[in-house]
């Protein structure tokens, strides 16, 4: 190989590099991610998180690990709903999440002994801050 020739294959090897890091680097896609927790604060192991497209319908879903923690990885930008299920507990959803294109956003739960029938739901959209589990305003429950 010529002198040429190999200063010309270490720049194409270069602008190939640069290239690929440019194109990863202009993904729009985002994390959803939180931790699950009963109301002594004790981490919830497996229970079902849901992460629904609230415009297409889509959706996915994980259980909580062994410390309490679900992840959903390359989620497109939206408007969400995360809702938490496992048996003996009320179930948690929060309505309205905001994913912005290469956000991360935390949605952490905390759930409530109760029964199937029973909810707790949150509307993120609301710009007020969660004051407590009694605020009305935010936390609407449905037996």
């Amino acid at each position: 190989m010529t002198r040429t020739q190999t200063t010309l294959f270490r720049t194409v090897l270069t602008l190939s590099a640069l290239c690929a890091g440019a194109v990863h680097a202009q993904d729009t896609r985002a994390k959803v991610q939180g931790v699950v927790k009963d109301a002594t604060q004790a981490v919830v192991i497996g229970a079902q998180v849901t992460l629904r497209n609230n415009d297409t319908g889509a959706q996915a879903t994980e259980n909580t690990t062994t410390v309490g923690q679900y992840l959903f990885d390359f989620v497109l930008p939206g408007t969400y709903t995360v809702t938490v299920e496992t048996p003996g507990f009320r179930k948690f959803v929060q309505k309205n999440v905001l994913v912005q294109s290469r956000g991360d956003v935390t949605v952490n739960a905390t759930i409530e002994v109760g029964s199937v029938g029973e909810s707790i739901t949150i509307d993120a959209s609301l710009k007020t801050p969660l004051m407590s589990s009694a605020s009305c305003d935010q936390i609407t429950r449905v037996h």
